[in-house]
C-alpha cells in the first residue's frame, strides 16, 4: 500500500492484506524458500513460508492474447503472495517483515514498511481474514521494453477482518466495511510484484 492509501484505509478502520476465497486456491504445498539476499534474514519462529497459490478466478474486459493471459495468471499469483505477506505483517503487529522485499517494490514496499512501523507503534494487530472477491484485470501492458505491468482490482467484503489493539479482546472489536482496492503489479525477472496499492472505491 502507499503511505497515503494506508493512512486513509486506517482512518476508515478507526486505527489501519489477504486470504483469498472463491478463488480456486489450495494451499497444501509451500514454495521452496528463496536464497537470502543481503536484505533478507532467516525466518523467525513466527514467520510462515509463502504458500504456493493456484490461479484464482477472475474477469476482464480485455481481449487477451495467449501471452497476455499467461502473464495475467502469473500476476494474479503475485498478488496473492503480496496479500499473504501483507496479512502476516499486520497479524504480527508489524513484527513479521521478512518477505516484504519478495512480494513488493516501490511505493507498495514503502507502504508495507510504514504499515509495520505503524502497527508496532500503535500496538495494533489484524484479526480475521482479508478476503478478496471479484478479481478483475483492468490493464495489461507487456510493452516493447523490459517493463511489464498490469492492474488488478478486487473487493474486500465486510465482516471478515478488522484492526484491534493488541491487548483488546477480538469479541470487543468491530469488523470493517467493504472496500474495493486496485493494485499495480510489475514483473521483475520471473516474478510479478506489487508496486502500488490504491483505494478504488469505498463500496463494492
Amino acid at each position: 500500500m502507499t503511505v497515503n492509501v494506508h493512512r486513509r484505509l486506517f482512518a476508515l478502520c478507526a486505527v489501519g492484506a489477504l486470504v483469498l476465497t472463491g478463488c480456486a486456491q489450495e494451499l497444501p504445498q509451500t514454495e521452496a524458500a528463496p536464497q537470502p539476499s543481503e536484505h533478507e534474514q532467516s525466518p523467525t519462529p513466527t514467520s510462515e513460508p509463502i504458500p504456493k497459490f493456484e490461479v484464482p478466478e477472475y474477469t476482464t474486459d480485455l481481449d487477451l492474447t495467449a501471452e497476455e493471459m499467461l502473464a495475467a495468471e502469473e500476476a494474479l499469483i503475485g498478488l496473492q503472495r503480496y496479500i499473504f505477506v501483507s496479512e502476516q505483517v499486520m497479524k504480527s503487529g508489524g513484527e513479521d517483515t521478512l518477505n516484504i522485499d519478495v512480494v513488493s517494490v516501490g511505493d507498495a514496499k514503502e507502504g508495507l514498511e510504514e504499515t509495520a512501523d505503524d502497527f508496532r507503534n500503535d500496538q495494533t494487530v489484524l484479526f480475521g481474514k482479508l478476503v478478496t472477491q471479484d478479481l478483475h484485470i483492468h490493464e495489461m501492458d507487456l510493452g516493447q521494453t523490459e517493463k511489464k505491468e498490469t492492474a488488478i482490482s478486487a473487493c474486500l467484503p465486510k465482516e471478515t477482518w478488522g484492526i484491534r489493539k493488541a491487548n483488546e479482546d477480538e469479541s470487543e472489536a468491530d469488523y470493517e466495511d467493504p472496500y474495493q482496492m486496485i493494485w499495480t503489479l510489475q514483473k521483475h525477472g520471473s516474478t510479478w510484484k506489487v508496486s502500488l496499492q490504491e483505494l478504488y472505491s469505498e463500496h463494492c
